[in-house]
């Protein structure tokens, strides 16, 4: 279950859909997922725990995304961390617990049906 705060466009260059970065703001509940735009090709997700460390669900993004789209969760809280853990359609470099100012990247590859791990902090 996701709890969506704000919504709020950014502007910059590259990437399809608006032209540059999407920002959203969610948070997340044990168990839960991150909702994905359809629409936005690249998109970055301010997370957060709901009053509380959480690990997210097996696969945590609910929504499938165009192929090629990027994908970055950055944390915004150092209690309230988000945990995401390696598994079948998330392709990760070890599980990550998300704490504030963390980032990392994903690419959704639709021939794999797996979002990969590019980067992260």
């Amino acid at each position: 279950m996701i709890k969506q705060l704000t919504t709020q466009d950014s502007t910059g260059g590259g990437g399809g859909g608006s032209g540059g970065w999407t920002v959203y703001t969610q948070t997340v509940t044990v168990g839960g997922t991150i909702t994905l735009s359809t629409a936005d090709f690249q998109q970055t997700i301010i997370i957060v725990g709901n009053a509380a460390p959480v690990t997210t669900a097996a696969l945590p993004f609910a929504g499938t995304p165009s192929n090629g789209s990027m994908v970055r969760l950055i944390g915004s809280s150092d209690v309230n961390t988000v945990t995401v853990n390696n598994g079948v359609g998330i392709i990760l470099n070890g599980n990550i617990t998300i704490g504030q100012y963390d980032a990392i990247d994903f690419q959704y590859i639709s021939s794999l049906s797996a979002f990969i791990e590019v980067s992260r902090s």
